[in-house]
């Protein structure tokens, strides 16, 4: 049985901005942005997430519904 992987707030909030539709396609994000992370823990957030994502399988990505969509942070409740 496959060990699932589970993301903390911190990486899902630096995951939320970009394509979640896809593992290939988020971690190409990431990785383009890394350069660019200058805040320590927000960079240390990104490589997190990034060494996660690399670990699992498109098949555990695709089964934990991780469309940043669904993700729910009510973040925007914050600003309304």
């Amino acid at each position: 049985m496959e060990h699932q992987i589970e993301f903390t707030q911190e990486e899902l909030t630096v995951m939320r901005p970009f394509d979640g539709s896809c593992r290939a396609t988020l971690l190409w994000e990431l990785r383009q942005v890394l350069p660019d992370v200058y805040q320590p823990d927000v960079k240390r957030a990104v490589r997190s997430a990034i060494g996660k994502l690399e670990a699992m399988t498109d098949e555990a990505f695709d089964s934990q519904g991780m469309d940043m969509d669904g993700f729910g942070y009510g973040w925007e409740e914050d600003y309304q």
